[in-house]
C-alpha cells in the first residue's frame, strides 16, 4: 500500500472508534477528509450517514446512504 491508501484506512479505522465512542462530530471531519482522498469509497459515505443519523441530521444522512448505495 502506499501512504495515500494508508492514511485513508487510518481515517476510516478512526472514524469507526469514533462512532462507536459517540463522538460523531470527530468522525464526520474524519471522513470529510477520506471521501476527499478518495470519493469513491462507499463505506466512508455509509458511515458518515450513520453518523448524520445519529446527530438526527436525516436529511444528510439519507444522501451519504443514497451515494453510498450508488458507489
Amino acid at each position: 500500500m502506499n501512504n495515500f491508501t494508508d492514511e485513508h484506512n487510518r481515517l476510516i479505522r478512526e472514524a469507526r472508534a469514533q462512532i462507536e465512542q459517540q463522538q460523531y462530530d470527530k468522525a464526520i471531519d474524519n471522513l470529510d477528509l477520506a471521501i476527499q482522498s478518495n470519493g469513491t469509497d462507499g463505506y466512508a459515505f455509509f458511515l458518515r450517514g450513520k453518523a448524520y443519523a445519529q446527530l438526527k441530521r436525516y436529511k444528510m444522512a439519507l444522501t451519504n446512504y443514497e451515494t453510498a448505495l450508488n458507489i
